[in-house]
């Protein structure tokens, strides 16, 4: 088996992001089977290693109970949510991408569930 690489800068932002919020929906990217993902269907896991999303005990009690669920465990979600930042991943994601990213890829991430007024006026290509 080949040694997996660890993402870096944007590219371990987006991993991250995108293993929380699985993680969040009681998927579980690291499964073999495929039949435990939920939206990180294509995670690369025989290439790179999974995030730290991913490996954050938190995360193991999420997967266990099938993800996060109303009335159940607050704290431990809120406290995920706020470490691996799923809420703001627009503004992460721009942060490691930097300004010498092409325009189109700034503008993708920034149209990424930045709530209201994230589209237009405050676009990347208008900045």
């Amino acid at each position: 088996m080949p040694e997996l690489k660890d993402f870096e800068g944007f590219d371990a932002a987006f991993a991250d992001a995108v293993v929380g919020v699985d993680t969040l929906f009681g998927g579980n990217v690291g499964s073999e089977s495929g039949g435990d993902h939920f939206i990180a269907d294509t995670y690369p896991t025989t290439e790179a290693t999974l995030p730290p999303s991913y490996h954050d005990p938190r995360a193991q009690t999420l997967r266990e109970r099938g993800g996060a669920q109303a009335g159940q465990d607050a704290e431990l979600v809120e406290k995920y949510i706020k470490d691996y930042g799923p809420l703001e991943v627009r503004g992460h994601l721009l942060e490691a991408l930097g300004s010498g990213a092409p325009a189109s890829r700034r503008d993708f991430v920034d149209h990424m569930g930045g709530g209201p007024g994230s589209h237009g006026a405050n676009s990347a290509s208008d900045q």
